[in-house]
């Protein structure tokens, strides 16, 4: 299979870049075959999403693409690869 067209963006994840990801949502893909979302960011053991300035949850970031809000990509595989760094804090033990 080959995909002969794509369209990238690059954006540190903040309030006006999830703005950006909806316009994107709401675009004509009807001459793509599927859409694929990479995601770098930090977060919590729950499914909250820290960004620059503000905290998404994954819902919010998949729903505008569902086939009711996005419908030229209704019926196409939709890809969201989420990478999130959780910072722990291990407990010390001292001897």
């Amino acid at each position: 299979m080959k995909f002969a067209t794509a369209k990238i963006y690059l954006h540190i994840l903040s309030s006006l870049d999830f703005f950006c990801l909806l316009l994107v949502a709401s675009s004509d893909h009807s001459d793509y075959d599927c859409f694929v979302c990479c995601i770098l960011t930090h977060g919590k053991s729950d499914d909250v999403l820290y960004a620059k300035d503000d905290t998404f949850l994954i819902e919010d970031i998949t729903r505008p693409f569902g086939a009711d809000k996005c419908p030229s990509l209704a019926g196409k595989p939709k890809l969201f690869f989420v990478q999130v760094n959780v910072k722990r804090i291990l407990p010390i033990f001292a001897s």
